[in-house]
């Protein structure tokens, strides 16, 4: 998959890359997909999503601030509510990926 090491330089060329589901492209100009510069947390991830995609937030968050129970966030494979929710790190992360949960009958 091609993916780039952080280097410890701080240089700031190195990406994140964040995996959205088909679901929530229609919030991301249809883009599942995204590159984007290094943030600190999760939930400045979502706020800088949601700087670049408008209302892409709701979608994800509840009225208190906190991951809606049918959204899912993994950072580098590991769920981020086994980890710390919204304030997981994202320092040494090279993958988000965020996914509704998806209910059928």
């Amino acid at each position: 998959m091609g993916y780039r090491k952080r280097s410890s330089s701080g240089s700031g060329n190195d990406k994140l890359r964040v995996v959205l589901s088909s679901g929530l492209s229609e919030y991301t100009d249809g883009l599942t997909e995204i590159e984007i510069d290094h943030v600190p947390t999760v939930v400045i991830l979502i706020s800088t999503l949601d700087s670049r995609f408008p209302g892409i937030s709701r979608r994800l968050l509840d009225d208190q601030g906190n991951i809606r129970r049918h959204v899912n966030i993994f950072v580098d494979a590991e769920e981020i509510r086994q980890r710390d929710g919204i304030l997981t790190s994202l320092a040494d992360a090279r993958e988000v990926v965020i996914l509704p949960s998806v209910a059928g009958g």
